[in-house]
């Protein structure tokens, strides 16, 4: 597939966007009062978010470079809000993956795919290490209820491999 490019400015710096997913910095002076802010040229780095999307520094702001490919590509003239990731790789930037989509359309796509979020219906083993005591639960929320705190708490617990309400939890 050819590759497409678009020039955009972001922050006042011009870039050059790319259907691949990636970003070049057009080598750039900029005068902001007494500073003068110099931009070298080259394709920007992006890391990752912790949740498998792409961020990149644009100017003087973070933006994620789904978003990004399909602000630059995609016409959205229904002004849907979130771009959808198509094949499910959260990473996978390329133009011919992404599209605009409203917040429902991106949930029922997650669920039809397969994909499903934390909370859904995984046992879990909450363990009290000062009795050493512990219980298999049925899902993260009857974890919740267990415990007597929220599903965010055993989902940080589980994701960060640490305690809820000084209890270690675990997928069984």
């Amino acid at each position: 597939m050819h590759i497409k490019e678009k020039e955009m400015i972001f922050g006042g710096v011009p870039f050059i966007v790319y259907s691949d997913g990636s970003v070049y910095r057009k080598r750039f002076k900029k005068l902001s009062g007494k500073l003068n802010y110099q931009y070298k040229e080259g394709f920007v780095k992006s890391w990752g978010n912790g949740h498998g999307y792409r961020l990149m520094s644009l100017g003087c702001e973070k933006h994620y470079v789904h978003r990004v490919i399909a602000t630059a590509f995609i016409p959205n003239p229904e002004n849907k809000a979130e771009v959808n990731h198509i094949n499910g790789i959260k990473d996978d930037n390329r133009l011919e993956n992404l599209e605009w989509v409203t917040r429902l359309e991106n949930v029922l796509d997650y669920k039809k795919k397969g994909r499903t979020n934390i909370t859904n219906n995984k046992p879990v083993r909450v363990t009290n290490p000062e009795r050493g005591n512990s219980e298999e639960i049925n899902s993260v929320r009857e974890a919740a209820d267990y415990l007597k705190c929220t599903g965010s708490n055993i989902t940080y617990a589980l994701t960060h491999k640490s305690k809820a309400k000084g209890h270690v939890v675990e997928f069984v």
